[in-house]
Protein backbone atom coordinates (compact mmCIF):
# COMPACT_ATOMS: atom_id res chain seq x y z
CA UNK A 1 0.00 0.00 0.00
CA UNK A 2 1.54 3.17 -1.12
CA UNK A 3 1.61 6.32 1.68
CA UNK A 4 2.02 9.70 0.79
CA UNK A 5 5.01 11.35 2.34
CA UNK A 6 5.24 14.18 4.04
CA UNK A 7 6.13 16.66 1.54
CA UNK A 8 4.89 19.64 -0.26
CA UNK A 9 4.69 19.59 -3.87
CA UNK A 10 2.56 21.29 -6.45
CA UNK A 11 -0.47 19.57 -7.93
CA UNK A 12 1.52 18.01 -10.48
CA UNK A 13 3.75 16.61 -8.54
CA UNK A 14 3.14 13.04 -6.10
CA UNK A 15 5.28 11.44 -4.46
CA UNK A 16 4.92 7.92 -2.39
CA UNK A 17 6.41 5.69 -0.33
CA UNK A 18 7.10 1.98 -1.29
CA UNK A 19 7.57 -1.21 0.36
CA UNK A 20 11.25 -1.73 0.12
CA UNK A 21 11.48 -5.88 -0.93
CA UNK A 22 15.62 -5.83 -0.74
CA UNK A 23 17.62 -9.25 -1.59
CA UNK A 24 21.24 -9.32 -1.95
CA UNK A 25 21.41 -6.40 0.07
CA UNK A 26 25.05 -6.19 -0.08
CA UNK A 27 25.83 -7.23 -3.79
CA UNK A 28 27.80 -4.16 -3.94
CA UNK A 29 29.86 -4.44 -1.01
CA UNK A 30 32.44 -5.88 -2.29
CA UNK A 31 35.86 -4.66 -2.59
CA UNK A 32 35.10 -2.47 -5.52
CA UNK A 33 36.24 0.72 -3.29
CA UNK A 34 39.63 -0.60 -2.68
CA UNK A 35 40.65 -0.37 -6.50
CA UNK A 36 42.78 2.46 -7.28
CA UNK A 37 42.51 4.61 -10.63
CA UNK A 38 45.78 5.63 -11.62
CA UNK A 39 45.46 8.22 -15.14
CA UNK A 40 46.54 6.28 -17.71
CA UNK A 41 48.85 8.61 -19.88
CA UNK A 42 47.40 9.62 -23.04
CA UNK A 43 50.11 9.79 -25.58
CA UNK A 44 52.32 6.74 -25.62
CA UNK A 45 56.12 8.35 -25.59
CA UNK A 46 58.42 10.88 -23.60
CA UNK A 47 58.80 13.40 -26.49
CA UNK A 48 54.78 13.12 -26.78
CA UNK A 49 54.05 13.36 -22.72
CA UNK A 50 56.76 16.19 -22.69
CA UNK A 51 54.87 18.46 -24.91
CA UNK A 52 51.37 17.57 -23.65
CA UNK A 53 53.32 18.39 -20.27
CA UNK A 54 54.18 21.68 -21.30
CA UNK A 55 50.93 22.49 -22.51
CA UNK A 56 49.13 21.21 -19.32
CA UNK A 57 51.91 24.40 -17.72
CA UNK A 58 50.57 27.05 -19.67
CA UNK A 59 53.03 26.96 -22.45
CA UNK A 60 50.75 27.58 -24.96
CA UNK A 61 48.64 30.09 -24.52
CA UNK A 62 46.43 32.40 -26.52
CA UNK A 63 49.16 34.31 -27.14
CA UNK A 64 51.67 31.99 -28.57
CA UNK A 65 49.53 29.55 -30.02
CA UNK A 66 48.83 32.06 -32.85
CA UNK A 67 52.24 34.16 -32.79
CA UNK A 68 55.50 32.19 -34.08
CA UNK A 69 57.82 33.09 -30.92
CA UNK A 70 61.05 35.02 -32.58
CA UNK A 71 63.13 34.41 -29.46
CA UNK A 72 62.67 30.77 -29.65
CA UNK A 73 66.33 29.27 -30.50
CA UNK A 74 64.70 26.71 -33.12
CA UNK A 75 63.14 30.25 -34.67
CA UNK A 76 66.70 32.11 -34.31
CA UNK A 77 67.94 29.32 -35.77
CA UNK A 78 65.72 29.09 -39.09
CA UNK A 79 65.76 32.67 -39.38
CA UNK A 80 69.62 32.42 -39.27
CA UNK A 81 69.56 29.48 -41.95
CA UNK A 82 67.22 31.68 -43.92
CA UNK A 83 69.10 34.33 -44.12
CA UNK A 84 72.56 32.11 -44.56
CA UNK A 85 70.42 30.69 -47.38
CA UNK A 86 69.43 33.98 -49.36
CA UNK A 87 73.27 35.34 -49.40
CA UNK A 88 74.36 32.09 -50.85
CA UNK A 89 72.17 32.06 -53.62
CA UNK A 90 72.48 36.17 -54.44
CA UNK A 91 76.64 35.03 -54.45
CA UNK A 92 75.71 32.24 -57.15
CA UNK A 93 74.46 34.52 -59.78
CA UNK A 94 78.17 36.80 -58.98
CA UNK A 95 80.25 33.27 -59.35
CA UNK A 96 78.19 32.83 -63.07
CA UNK A 97 79.06 36.25 -63.71
CA UNK A 98 82.70 35.54 -63.25
CA UNK A 99 82.29 31.71 -65.13
CA UNK A 100 81.03 34.26 -67.92
CA UNK A 101 84.35 36.53 -68.19
CA UNK A 102 86.35 34.19 -68.16
CA UNK A 103 85.67 33.84 -71.94
CA UNK A 104 87.66 36.77 -72.34
CA UNK A 105 90.34 35.76 -70.73
CA UNK A 106 90.42 31.94 -72.52
CA UNK A 107 92.21 30.66 -69.21
CA UNK A 108 91.13 26.80 -68.72
CA UNK A 109 92.97 25.91 -66.15
CA UNK A 110 91.29 29.17 -63.91
CA UNK A 111 88.04 28.13 -65.98
CA UNK A 112 88.39 24.23 -64.44
CA UNK A 113 89.08 25.75 -60.74
CA UNK A 114 86.31 27.85 -61.15
CA UNK A 115 83.73 25.40 -62.34
CA UNK A 116 84.60 22.99 -59.21
CA UNK A 117 84.67 25.58 -57.01
CA UNK A 118 80.96 26.42 -58.10
CA UNK A 119 79.93 22.99 -57.61
CA UNK A 120 81.38 22.85 -54.44
CA UNK A 121 79.63 25.79 -53.52
CA UNK A 122 76.22 24.17 -55.33
CA UNK A 123 76.41 21.50 -52.68
CA UNK A 124 76.97 23.65 -49.46
CA UNK A 125 73.82 25.66 -51.02
CA UNK A 126 71.88 22.43 -51.19
CA UNK A 127 72.88 20.76 -48.04
CA UNK A 128 72.02 23.95 -46.42
CA UNK A 129 68.97 24.47 -48.23
CA UNK A 130 67.47 21.02 -46.59
CA UNK A 131 68.64 21.46 -43.28
CA UNK A 132 66.46 25.00 -43.31
CA UNK A 133 63.81 22.51 -44.94
CA UNK A 134 63.68 20.41 -42.35
CA UNK A 135 63.87 23.03 -39.58
CA UNK A 136 60.89 25.15 -41.63
CA UNK A 137 58.87 21.75 -41.05
CA UNK A 138 59.67 20.86 -37.52
CA UNK A 139 58.41 25.13 -36.75
CA UNK A 140 55.14 24.35 -38.77
CA UNK A 141 54.56 20.86 -37.10
CA UNK A 142 55.36 22.54 -33.49
CA UNK A 143 52.87 25.47 -34.25
CA UNK A 144 49.97 23.54 -35.76
CA UNK A 145 50.27 20.62 -33.34
CA UNK A 146 50.15 22.58 -30.34
CA UNK A 147 47.23 25.07 -32.06
CA UNK A 148 45.19 22.06 -32.33
CA UNK A 149 46.69 20.41 -29.03
CA UNK A 150 45.27 23.61 -27.09
CA UNK A 151 41.81 23.98 -29.10
CA UNK A 152 41.33 20.38 -27.93
CA UNK A 153 41.74 20.90 -24.75
CA UNK A 154 39.76 23.81 -24.35
CA UNK A 155 36.77 22.48 -25.87
CA UNK A 156 37.03 19.11 -23.42
CA UNK A 157 37.57 22.00 -20.47
CA UNK A 158 33.61 22.87 -21.30
CA UNK A 159 31.25 22.08 -19.55
CA UNK A 160 28.39 19.44 -21.00
CA UNK A 161 26.27 22.74 -21.85
CA UNK A 162 28.81 24.77 -23.63
CA UNK A 163 30.05 22.14 -25.34
CA UNK A 164 26.39 21.66 -27.21
CA UNK A 165 26.38 25.17 -27.96
CA UNK A 166 28.39 24.17 -30.99
CA UNK A 167 27.52 21.08 -33.48
CA UNK A 168 29.46 18.19 -34.03
CA UNK A 169 30.21 19.66 -38.05
CA UNK A 170 31.47 23.37 -36.57
CA UNK A 171 33.81 21.03 -34.23
CA UNK A 172 35.06 18.79 -37.09
CA UNK A 173 35.90 21.86 -39.46
CA UNK A 174 37.78 23.41 -36.25
CA UNK A 175 40.53 20.79 -36.21
CA UNK A 176 40.22 19.40 -40.43
CA UNK A 177 39.48 22.69 -42.00
CA UNK A 178 39.95 25.86 -39.65
CA UNK A 179 43.48 24.48 -38.34
CA UNK A 180 44.84 23.55 -42.02
CA UNK A 181 44.01 26.77 -43.10
CA UNK A 182 45.82 28.75 -40.11
CA UNK A 183 48.89 26.76 -40.74
CA UNK A 184 48.78 27.03 -44.77
CA UNK A 185 47.64 30.64 -45.06
CA UNK A 186 48.87 32.10 -41.65
CA UNK A 187 52.05 29.99 -39.75
CA UNK A 188 53.55 28.95 -43.06
CA UNK A 189 52.69 32.22 -44.67
CA UNK A 190 54.69 34.26 -42.00
CA UNK A 191 57.93 32.03 -42.57
CA UNK A 192 57.87 32.61 -46.31
CA UNK A 193 56.77 36.26 -46.27
CA UNK A 194 60.23 36.17 -44.11
CA UNK A 195 62.41 34.62 -46.88
CA UNK A 196 61.27 36.35 -49.20
CA UNK A 197 61.96 39.95 -47.63
CA UNK A 198 65.30 38.68 -46.48
CA UNK A 199 65.83 37.63 -50.14
CA UNK A 200 64.71 40.84 -51.63
CA UNK A 201 66.65 43.09 -49.42
CA UNK A 202 70.16 40.58 -49.89
CA UNK A 203 69.57 40.97 -53.93
CA UNK A 204 69.08 44.80 -53.58
CA UNK A 205 72.22 45.39 -51.49
CA UNK A 206 73.88 43.47 -53.87
CA UNK A 207 72.34 45.45 -56.97
CA UNK A 208 73.29 48.83 -55.34
CA UNK A 209 77.18 47.50 -54.67
CA UNK A 210 77.38 46.92 -58.56
CA UNK A 211 75.67 49.35 -60.26
CA UNK A 212 73.01 52.07 -58.33
CA UNK A 213 71.24 52.99 -61.78
CA UNK A 214 70.60 49.23 -61.71
CA UNK A 215 69.41 49.12 -58.38
CA UNK A 216 66.84 52.21 -59.48
CA UNK A 217 65.36 50.79 -62.08
CA UNK A 218 64.76 47.49 -60.38
CA UNK A 219 63.12 49.75 -57.52
CA UNK A 220 60.38 51.56 -59.48
CA UNK A 221 59.55 47.95 -60.82
CA UNK A 222 59.08 47.00 -57.19
CA UNK A 223 56.79 50.20 -56.51
CA UNK A 224 55.15 49.50 -59.60
CA UNK A 225 54.50 45.32 -58.78
CA UNK A 226 53.58 46.21 -55.19
CA UNK A 227 50.34 48.57 -55.99
CA UNK A 228 49.55 46.40 -58.86
CA UNK A 229 49.09 43.46 -56.65
CA UNK A 230 47.47 44.82 -53.29
CA UNK A 231 44.59 45.31 -55.61
CA UNK A 232 41.99 43.22 -55.19
CA UNK A 233 42.98 41.67 -51.44
CA UNK A 234 39.43 42.78 -50.16
CA UNK A 235 37.53 40.52 -52.72
CA UNK A 236 40.21 36.86 -51.98
CA UNK A 237 39.64 37.70 -48.15
CA UNK A 238 35.57 37.78 -48.71
CA UNK A 239 35.73 34.24 -51.30
CA UNK A 240 37.86 32.14 -48.34
CA UNK A 241 35.40 33.25 -45.60
CA UNK A 242 32.08 32.11 -47.64
CA UNK A 243 34.18 28.89 -49.01
CA UNK A 244 34.75 27.92 -45.09
CA UNK A 245 31.41 28.68 -44.63
CA UNK A 246 30.11 26.33 -46.90
CA UNK A 247 32.18 23.37 -46.13
CA UNK A 248 31.36 23.97 -42.62
CA UNK A 249 27.55 23.83 -43.51
CA UNK A 250 28.46 21.00 -46.25
CA UNK A 251 30.25 19.35 -43.43
CA UNK A 252 27.19 19.33 -40.81
CA UNK A 253 24.84 18.18 -43.74
CA UNK A 254 27.04 15.62 -44.75
CA UNK A 255 27.11 14.22 -41.19
CA UNK A 256 23.47 14.39 -40.68
CA UNK A 257 22.49 12.87 -43.95
CA UNK A 258 25.26 9.40 -43.55
CA UNK A 259 23.93 9.09 -39.58
CA UNK A 260 20.25 9.07 -41.03
CA UNK A 261 20.71 6.79 -43.84
CA UNK A 262 18.89 4.36 -42.41
CA UNK A 263 15.76 5.93 -41.37
CA UNK A 264 16.13 7.44 -45.15
CA UNK A 265 16.45 3.98 -46.93
CA UNK A 266 13.27 2.43 -44.76
CA UNK A 267 11.27 5.57 -45.58
CA UNK A 268 12.75 4.66 -49.54
CA UNK A 269 13.47 8.75 -49.58
CA UNK A 270 16.78 7.98 -50.77
CA UNK A 271 16.60 9.27 -54.48
CA UNK A 272 15.70 12.69 -52.78
CA UNK A 273 18.32 13.00 -50.51
CA UNK A 274 20.71 12.81 -53.23
CA UNK A 275 19.31 15.31 -54.97
CA UNK A 276 19.52 17.45 -51.90
CA UNK A 277 23.09 16.31 -51.71
CA UNK A 278 23.64 17.43 -55.23
CA UNK A 279 21.99 21.28 -54.19
CA UNK A 280 24.66 21.52 -51.52
CA UNK A 281 27.37 19.90 -53.26
CA UNK A 282 27.30 22.45 -56.14
CA UNK A 283 27.06 25.69 -53.35
CA UNK A 284 30.16 24.36 -52.08
CA UNK A 285 31.17 23.80 -55.53
CA UNK A 286 30.38 27.20 -56.57
CA UNK A 287 32.03 29.10 -53.14
CA UNK A 288 35.28 27.26 -54.37
CA UNK A 289 34.92 28.70 -57.78
CA UNK A 290 34.34 32.27 -56.52
CA UNK A 291 37.66 32.16 -54.44
CA UNK A 292 39.49 30.27 -56.87
CA UNK A 293 38.34 32.50 -59.43
CA UNK A 294 39.55 35.91 -57.43
CA UNK A 295 43.32 33.53 -57.02
CA UNK A 296 43.34 32.97 -60.14
CA UNK A 297 42.88 36.53 -61.71
CA UNK A 298 45.58 37.14 -58.90
CA UNK A 299 47.88 34.89 -60.31
CA UNK A 300 47.79 36.01 -63.88
CA UNK A 301 48.31 39.74 -62.99
CA UNK A 302 51.08 38.84 -60.67
CA UNK A 303 52.65 36.63 -63.76
CA UNK A 304 52.49 39.81 -66.32
CA UNK A 305 53.58 42.30 -63.69
CA UNK A 306 56.64 39.69 -63.21
CA UNK A 307 57.72 39.02 -66.27
CA UNK A 308 57.06 42.56 -67.45
CA UNK A 309 59.38 43.47 -64.64
CA UNK A 310 61.87 40.95 -66.20
CA UNK A 311 62.22 42.02 -69.68
CA UNK A 312 63.12 45.89 -68.61
CA UNK A 313 65.36 44.60 -66.30
CA UNK A 314 67.25 42.51 -68.74
CA UNK A 315 67.17 45.55 -70.85
CA UNK A 316 68.46 48.09 -68.37
CA UNK A 317 71.65 45.61 -67.94
CA UNK A 318 71.82 45.09 -71.38
CA UNK A 319 72.22 48.72 -71.67
CA UNK A 320 74.42 49.41 -68.74
CA UNK A 321 77.17 47.00 -70.57
CA UNK A 322 77.45 48.55 -73.89
CA UNK A 323 78.09 51.62 -71.72
CA UNK A 324 80.90 49.91 -70.09
CA UNK A 325 79.48 50.02 -66.65
CA UNK A 326 78.51 46.15 -66.41
CA UNK A 327 80.32 43.44 -67.56
CA UNK A 328 78.98 40.37 -70.13
CA UNK A 329 79.20 38.26 -67.34
CA UNK A 330 76.51 40.48 -65.27
CA UNK A 331 74.13 40.35 -68.17
CA UNK A 332 74.09 36.56 -67.78
CA UNK A 333 73.67 36.60 -63.99
CA UNK A 334 71.08 38.96 -64.06
CA UNK A 335 68.94 36.22 -65.39
CA UNK A 336 69.29 35.13 -61.93
CA UNK A 337 69.29 38.38 -60.04
CA UNK A 338 66.28 39.31 -61.78
CA UNK A 339 64.55 35.94 -61.00
CA UNK A 340 65.72 36.30 -57.50
CA UNK A 341 64.48 39.75 -56.99
CA UNK A 342 60.56 39.25 -59.38
CA UNK A 343 60.33 36.10 -57.03
CA UNK A 344 59.86 37.81 -54.02
CA UNK A 345 57.92 40.85 -55.73
CA UNK A 346 55.66 38.47 -57.30
CA UNK A 347 54.92 35.74 -53.72
CA UNK A 348 55.44 38.71 -51.06
CA UNK A 349 51.79 40.67 -52.14
CA UNK A 350 50.29 37.24 -52.66
CA UNK A 351 51.51 35.60 -49.35
CA UNK A 352 50.46 38.75 -47.47
CA UNK A 353 47.12 38.64 -49.32
CA UNK A 354 47.15 34.82 -48.02
CA UNK A 355 48.19 36.40 -44.77
CA UNK A 356 45.18 38.67 -44.86
CA UNK A 357 42.78 35.93 -45.79
CA UNK A 358 43.28 33.67 -42.53
CA UNK A 359 41.88 37.07 -40.81
CA UNK A 360 38.34 35.39 -40.37
CA UNK A 361 39.35 32.48 -39.42
CA UNK A 362 41.69 33.40 -36.64
CA UNK A 363 38.65 35.63 -35.71
CA UNK A 364 36.63 32.33 -35.44
CA UNK A 365 39.18 30.77 -33.54
CA UNK A 366 39.50 33.05 -30.92
CA UNK A 367 36.17 32.52 -28.70
CA UNK A 368 38.33 28.93 -28.15
CA UNK A 369 41.53 30.99 -27.20
CA UNK A 370 40.09 32.89 -24.92
CA UNK A 371 40.87 32.02 -21.25
CA UNK A 372 38.17 30.29 -19.37
CA UNK A 373 36.05 32.09 -16.52
CA UNK A 374 37.46 31.05 -13.20
CA UNK A 375 35.91 28.38 -11.46
CA UNK A 376 34.32 29.23 -8.54
CA UNK A 377 33.36 26.22 -7.17
CA UNK A 378 35.51 24.62 -4.67
CA UNK A 379 33.61 23.01 -2.38
CA UNK A 380 34.01 19.41 -1.78
CA UNK A 381 33.13 16.68 0.43
CA UNK A 382 30.88 13.75 0.27
CA UNK A 383 27.38 14.55 -1.10
CA UNK A 384 24.63 13.56 1.14
CA UNK A 385 21.49 15.14 -0.46
CA UNK A 386 20.52 17.38 -3.06
CA UNK A 387 17.52 19.84 -2.10
CA UNK A 388 15.72 21.78 -4.89
CA UNK A 389 13.73 24.75 -4.39
CA UNK A 390 11.44 26.44 -6.29
CA UNK A 391 13.25 25.39 -9.36
CA UNK A 392 11.98 26.09 -13.08
CA UNK A 393 14.06 25.98 -16.46
CA UNK A 394 13.14 27.38 -20.14
CA UNK A 395 15.49 26.77 -22.78
CA UNK A 396 17.32 29.52 -24.50
CA UNK A 397 15.03 29.04 -27.87
CA UNK A 398 11.60 27.30 -25.97
CA UNK A 399 8.77 29.14 -26.30
CA UNK A 400 7.56 28.26 -22.36
CA UNK A 401 9.29 27.09 -19.27
CA UNK A 402 9.65 23.20 -19.60
CA UNK A 403 8.72 23.18 -15.56
CA UNK A 404 6.91 25.39 -13.57
CA UNK A 405 8.36 26.51 -9.88
CA UNK A 406 8.55 23.08 -7.69
CA UNK A 407 10.30 22.21 -4.64
CA UNK A 408 12.46 18.72 -4.01
CA UNK A 409 14.54 16.75 -2.13
CA UNK A 410 16.72 13.45 -2.68
CA UNK A 411 18.26 11.51 0.44
CA UNK A 412 21.12 9.67 0.23
CA UNK A 413 20.53 5.67 0.07
CA UNK A 414 17.23 5.97 -1.63
CA UNK A 415 15.76 5.19 -4.57
CA UNK A 416 13.85 7.40 -6.75
CA UNK A 417 11.68 6.86 -9.97
CA UNK A 418 10.95 10.02 -11.48
CA UNK A 419 8.05 9.55 -14.22
CA UNK A 420 5.74 11.57 -16.74
CA UNK A 421 4.33 12.42 -19.99
CA UNK A 422 7.04 12.47 -22.98
CA UNK A 423 8.57 16.49 -22.86
CA UNK A 424 7.35 17.35 -19.46
CA UNK A 425 10.83 17.65 -18.40
CA UNK A 426 12.33 14.28 -16.74
CA UNK A 427 15.40 14.26 -18.56
CA UNK A 428 16.03 18.15 -17.97
CA UNK A 429 15.18 17.94 -14.36
CA UNK A 430 18.57 14.80 -14.32
CA UNK A 431 20.71 17.52 -16.68
CA UNK A 432 19.87 19.92 -14.22
CA UNK A 433 21.44 17.76 -11.14
CA UNK A 434 24.20 16.45 -12.98
CA UNK A 435 25.62 19.86 -14.08
CA UNK A 436 24.49 19.51 -17.55
CA UNK A 437 22.54 22.36 -17.74
CA UNK A 438 22.19 26.18 -16.03
CA UNK A 439 19.14 26.85 -13.43
CA UNK A 440 16.64 29.10 -15.23
CA UNK A 441 15.40 30.06 -11.22
CA UNK A 442 15.23 29.00 -7.99
CA UNK A 443 18.49 26.46 -6.89
CA UNK A 444 19.50 23.16 -5.96
CA UNK A 445 21.38 23.11 -3.00
CA UNK A 446 24.18 20.14 -2.34
CA UNK A 447 23.56 19.05 1.34
CA UNK A 448 21.08 21.48 1.93
CA UNK A 449 23.24 24.69 1.96
CA UNK A 450 25.66 24.66 -0.84
CA UNK A 451 24.60 25.75 -4.12
CA UNK A 452 25.23 23.61 -7.15
CA UNK A 453 27.41 25.12 -9.35
CA UNK A 454 29.44 26.17 -6.13
CA UNK A 455 30.37 22.44 -5.66
CA UNK A 456 33.90 21.80 -7.33
CA UNK A 457 32.96 19.71 -10.33
CA UNK A 458 35.88 17.41 -10.20
CA UNK A 459 34.63 16.49 -6.19
CA UNK A 460 31.18 16.19 -8.19
CA UNK A 461 31.52 13.81 -10.45
CA UNK A 462 33.65 11.44 -8.42
CA UNK A 463 30.53 10.75 -6.14
CA UNK A 464 27.51 11.16 -9.84
CA UNK A 465 27.22 8.16 -12.16
CA UNK A 466 25.33 9.40 -15.48
CA UNK A 467 23.58 6.86 -17.33
CA UNK A 468 22.03 8.76 -20.69
CA UNK A 469 19.52 7.48 -23.09
CA UNK A 470 22.79 7.56 -25.86
CA UNK A 471 25.12 4.89 -24.77
CA UNK A 472 28.73 6.93 -25.51
CA UNK A 473 30.86 4.22 -27.60
CA UNK A 474 34.66 5.29 -29.34
CA UNK A 475 36.45 3.21 -31.57
CA UNK A 476 38.67 0.88 -29.07
CA UNK A 477 39.04 -2.27 -26.81
CA UNK A 478 36.25 -3.60 -24.68
CA UNK A 479 38.43 -2.38 -21.82
CA UNK A 480 39.33 0.84 -23.36
CA UNK A 481 35.77 1.89 -23.56
CA UNK A 482 34.68 0.27 -19.57
CA UNK A 483 37.80 1.77 -17.90
CA UNK A 484 38.22 5.12 -19.64
CA UNK A 485 41.69 6.11 -18.92
CA UNK A 486 41.91 4.69 -15.84
CA UNK A 487 43.13 1.17 -14.04
CA UNK A 488 41.18 -1.81 -13.28
CA UNK A 489 42.43 -5.23 -12.97
CA UNK A 490 40.33 -7.92 -14.66
CA UNK A 491 38.94 -9.16 -11.74
CA UNK A 492 36.56 -5.90 -10.90
CA UNK A 493 35.82 -5.70 -14.77
CA UNK A 494 34.39 -9.01 -15.07
CA UNK A 495 32.50 -8.34 -12.04
CA UNK A 496 31.18 -5.27 -13.50
CA UNK A 497 30.73 -7.08 -16.35
CA UNK A 498 28.47 -9.97 -14.28
CA UNK A 499 26.75 -7.22 -12.85
CA UNK A 500 25.22 -5.87 -16.04
CA UNK A 501 24.19 -9.23 -16.94
CA UNK A 502 26.64 -9.03 -20.04
CA UNK A 503 28.59 -12.22 -20.39
CA UNK A 504 31.69 -12.25 -22.08
CA UNK A 505 30.59 -15.00 -24.41
CA UNK A 506 33.51 -15.98 -27.08
CA UNK A 507 31.53 -15.19 -30.10
CA UNK A 508 30.35 -11.97 -29.05
CA UNK A 509 34.21 -11.17 -27.21
CA UNK A 510 36.41 -13.29 -29.57
CA UNK A 511 39.59 -11.02 -28.00
CA UNK A 512 37.86 -10.87 -24.77
CA UNK A 513 38.32 -7.66 -22.70
CA UNK A 514 40.50 -6.83 -25.66
CA UNK A 515 38.01 -7.02 -28.58
CA UNK A 516 37.64 -4.02 -30.30
CA UNK A 517 34.54 -2.12 -30.52
CA UNK A 518 33.99 0.23 -33.53
CA UNK A 519 33.10 3.57 -33.93
CA UNK A 520 29.94 3.96 -32.16
CA UNK A 521 29.65 0.39 -31.61
CA UNK A 522 28.10 -0.67 -34.80
CA UNK A 523 29.50 -4.24 -34.10
CA UNK A 524 27.22 -4.92 -30.99
CA UNK A 525 23.42 -4.92 -30.81
CA UNK A 526 21.92 -2.08 -28.87
CA UNK A 527 21.16 -4.13 -25.66
CA UNK A 528 24.89 -5.02 -26.03
CA UNK A 529 25.59 -1.94 -26.11
CA UNK A 530 23.31 -0.24 -23.08
CA UNK A 531 24.84 -3.09 -20.79
CA UNK A 532 27.95 -2.14 -22.01
CA UNK A 533 27.34 0.87 -20.42
CA UNK A 534 26.21 0.11 -17.27
CA UNK A 535 29.03 -2.21 -16.87
CA UNK A 536 31.01 1.05 -16.73
CA UNK A 537 28.78 2.88 -14.61
CA UNK A 538 28.84 -0.56 -12.19
CA UNK A 539 32.93 -1.04 -12.47
CA UNK A 540 33.69 3.16 -11.53
CA UNK A 541 31.55 2.51 -8.52
CA UNK A 542 29.79 6.17 -7.99
CA UNK A 543 27.71 6.27 -4.59
CA UNK A 544 25.24 8.49 -6.91
CA UNK A 545 23.20 7.10 -9.81
CA UNK A 546 21.58 9.28 -12.34
CA UNK A 547 20.04 6.82 -14.97
CA UNK A 548 17.86 7.55 -18.13
CA UNK A 549 15.84 4.85 -19.06
CA UNK A 550 18.68 2.39 -18.31
CA UNK A 551 16.74 -1.19 -19.28
CA UNK A 552 15.03 0.40 -22.19
CA UNK A 553 15.59 -1.71 -25.35
CA UNK A 554 16.61 -5.16 -23.04
CA UNK A 555 14.64 -8.30 -22.74
CA UNK A 556 12.09 -8.64 -19.54
CA UNK A 557 14.70 -11.44 -17.75
CA UNK A 558 17.56 -9.23 -17.92
CA UNK A 559 15.79 -6.09 -17.24
CA UNK A 560 14.91 -7.50 -14.40
CA UNK A 561 18.45 -8.67 -13.20
CA UNK A 562 20.12 -5.28 -13.40
CA UNK A 563 17.37 -3.13 -11.92
CA UNK A 564 17.35 -6.07 -8.59
CA UNK A 565 21.16 -5.29 -9.00
CA UNK A 566 21.16 -1.82 -9.07
CA UNK A 567 18.83 -1.25 -6.76
CA UNK A 568 18.96 -3.87 -4.09
CA UNK A 569 21.53 -1.87 -2.04
CA UNK A 570 21.35 1.08 0.25
CA UNK A 571 25.34 1.82 -0.37
CA UNK A 572 23.83 3.72 -4.26
CA UNK A 573 21.39 6.04 -4.18
CA UNK A 574 19.64 5.92 -7.82
CA UNK A 575 17.50 9.11 -9.51
CA UNK A 576 16.05 7.04 -12.14
CA UNK A 577 13.75 7.86 -15.48
CA UNK A 578 11.41 5.20 -16.35
CA UNK A 579 8.49 4.65 -18.17
CA UNK A 580 7.86 1.22 -17.13
CA UNK A 581 4.91 0.54 -14.44
CA UNK A 582 4.83 -3.25 -13.77
CA UNK A 583 4.02 -3.51 -9.72
CA UNK A 584 8.01 -5.67 -9.13
CA UNK A 585 9.58 -2.51 -10.68
CA UNK A 586 8.18 -0.02 -8.99
CA UNK A 587 8.60 -2.00 -5.69
CA UNK A 588 11.85 -1.61 -6.07
CA UNK A 589 11.71 2.40 -5.65
CA UNK A 590 11.10 4.02 -2.14
CA UNK A 591 9.88 7.52 -3.96
CA UNK A 592 8.10 7.80 -7.00
CA UNK A 593 8.11 11.64 -8.68
CA UNK A 594 5.12 11.95 -10.92
CA UNK A 595 5.71 15.20 -13.35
Amino acid sequence: MRVPISMIFPSSFSTFILPQGRENENLFASDTRMRKKINAPLLPNCKALRYTNSINNGLFRKESVMKINIQSKKTLFYLFLTFLSCLLGTWFAFLLADLVDLVLKKDLHHLTLQTLFILGFLLISISLAFIKGCVHNALLKEKSCGLRSFLFRKIFSFSVEDFQKHNSGEYLNLFLSDCELIEENYFKAVLTLFEHICQLVIVCVAVIFTDPIMFFVMLIMSIITVVVMNAGNGKIQTGMQKFAESKECFSVFLKERLSCFPLFSLYQVTSFVAGDFDLRNTELGNAKYVQQKELLKKSCLAEFVGLSCTVIIMAAAVGLTIYGRLTAGFVIASGQLVGKMISPLMVIPGTYAQLKSSQPVRERLLPYLEPLPSVTGNKKGKISSFKIEDLSFQYPDGCQPVFHPFSLTFEEGKHYLIRGKSGCGKTTLLRLLCKQLSLHSGQILVNGKTPLQDWDSADFFEQIGVLTQQNYIFTGTLRDNLCLYQTFSDEEIFHALRLASLPMSPTAFPEGLCTILTESGNNFSGGELQRIALARIFLHDFPWIFADEFTTGLDRQTAQKIESTLLSSREKTVIAISHQDSPEFLALFDEIIEL
